[in-house]
């Protein structure tokens, strides 16, 4: 149940602003300047304000209302985008690099692909393109795979969580830099 004080009546905000986002419901008692606004499912008010005139309370309704309608047009357009899934492929690879005071670089190729948002993914090993010792090395992915398959979610700009630490993305057919093994591995 919703904690609305006594006397507090429905405010009417159509006249403030009129869109078919806004779900806020704007509670006050005129006489003392004084209203309070709930989202639809809250059962304390979002806030809670004494006001020097009807002016200043439509202002902050209408700055309230403006706020409410542009978060919600972020969820509408960030649910579109993970809607029209990823552009992997099978055969793609995906790399990540990773690594505290040295870089790591692991690849993995996508297996097959499980619906809009899902790729079924496994560690292939790579190899060496150019060693420069102390300088690091280049390295690409082979086709050898090692391990088991993972299921991984692909989320948004085309990235995949691989570790709790890092995440991957599609490889741009580049060799990559990585320290060489005497150098911090």
């Amino acid at each position: 149940m919703r904690i609305i004080p006594n006397n507090y009546e429905k405010y009417d905000t159509d006249h403030i602003v009129k869109d078919d986002l806004n779900d806020l419901e704007i509670f006050a008692d005129i006489s003392k300047m004084v209203a309070c606004c709930h989202t639809p499912k809250t059962k304390k008010p979002f806030w809670h304000y004494r006001f020097k005139d009807l002016k200043q309370m439509d202002d902050t309704i209408k700055r309230a209302i403006e706020s409410r309608i542009s978060q919600k047009q972020s969820v509408i357009e960030r649910r579109k985008e993970r809607s029209q899934g990823h552009d992997y492929q099978v055969g793609d690879f995906i790399y990540c690099s990773w690594g505290y005071d040295q870089t790591n670089v692991d690849f993995f190729k996508v297996v097959s692909l499980k619906g809009k948002q899902t790729i079924e993914i496994v560690k292939v090993q790579k190899e060496y393109v150019e060693q420069n010792g102390a300088y690091g090395n280049k390295v690409q992915p082979t086709r050898v795979e090692k391990g088991q398959p993972m299921t991984k979610r692909v989320g948004k700009n085309n990235h995949i969580a691989l570790y709790g630490f890092t995440y991957g993305s599609k490889w741009d057919n580049i060799p990559k830099y990585e320290t060489d093994k005497l150098f911090g591995h």
